[in-house]
């Protein structure tokens, strides 16, 4: 396309209606050229259409001293890579995943494994360590019996976390770990006061905290809609940072407690694996 110089001469009405069509077309290609237009202004744009490649155009915008790149347009792929963000764009459009972890390098977050369910945990190519997270059961909430305590979740050996506590048991929710990095433990058990008889079920009794999942604790309408009735302790959450390959591990999901007469079953646990290259 030809670029112009936005300049248009004096002469005859075909010469200036000539000039004019010439000057429109190259605002319309962005002055498109392997060379900077001539004489530009502080906003032109620019289409460098040789560099990097004949397919990859530069586009430029003039700011009155210098021509800033703002990205370049690859004619093949018929897609546009912002400069300030074409790494994220690679990354983006990378074929596959190995691909895009020659991007990102070693030490970098390969994938994570999410176990609602007992199951076998199986490595991802590539990986060099892990950050375990699990979570028990949460205990039933109670009703007009006792609600019972949540299963243990474990990853293999490595790490294990206790069971929240049922509705009025009167004892915290699951406190105990082992083989943790970092512990949270789960929220309070609500005891039946004596005298009481409860009628409803029981409302959550665990607290969020740390942790990235929903309180596992039994529960129910309970205080908030006026039943006398108590929630279970929320699962304890373990965290365990590996420094190598965890291997092949069996994941044993805790579930929720049984709920008291009338009233809600805690959550089943959780373990979440996120893998580093």
């Amino acid at each position: 396309m030809p670029q112009h110089d936005l300049d248009i001469a004096d002469g005859s009405g075909v010469a200036v209606l000539a000039d004019l069509n010439s000057a429109l077309v190259a605002l319309g290609s962005h002055m498109k050229g392997p060379n900077a237009p001539p004489a530009p202004i502080a906003g032109l744009m620019w289409f460098e259409d040789d560099n990097p490649s004949s397919t990859r155009w530069t586009l430029k915008a003039y700011d009155g001293a210098d021509w800033i790149a703002l990205g370049v347009l690859d004619t093949t792929t018929n897609r546009f890579e912002v400069a300030s963000s074409s790494f994220g764009l690679s990354l983006l459009w990378a074929a596959d995943a190995a691909a895009a972890r020659a991007l990102i390098g070693a030490g970098a977050l390969l994938n994570v494994q999410v176990f609602t369910a007992s199951g076998t945990y199986t490595p991802t190519s590539g990986v060099s360590k892990a950050l375990i997270m699990v979570k028990g059961g949460g205990g039933g909430g109670q009703g007009t019996t006792a609600g019972s305590q949540g299963g243990t979740t474990s990853f293999g050996s490595l790490v294990t976390a206790e069971g929240g506590y049922g509705g009025g048991d009167g004892s915290r929710g699951g406190s105990a770990a082992t083989g943790a990095t970092w512990v949270e433990p789960g929220g309070p058990a609500y005891p039946a006061p004596a005298g009481v008889t409860a009628a409803g079920g029981g409302r959550g009794g665990g607290q969020q905290g740390f942790s990235p999942v929903a309180n596992s604790g039994g529960g129910g309408p309970g205080f908030n809609s006026g039943g006398a009735g108590y929630g279970g302790g929320e699962g304890c959450t373990a965290w365990r940072w590996h420094t190598s390959s965890p291997g092949s591990q069996t994941v044993t999901i805790g579930a929720g407690g049984a709920a008291g007469s009338g009233a809600t079953p805690g959550a089943s646990g959780i373990c979440v694996v996120m893998e580093y290259a």
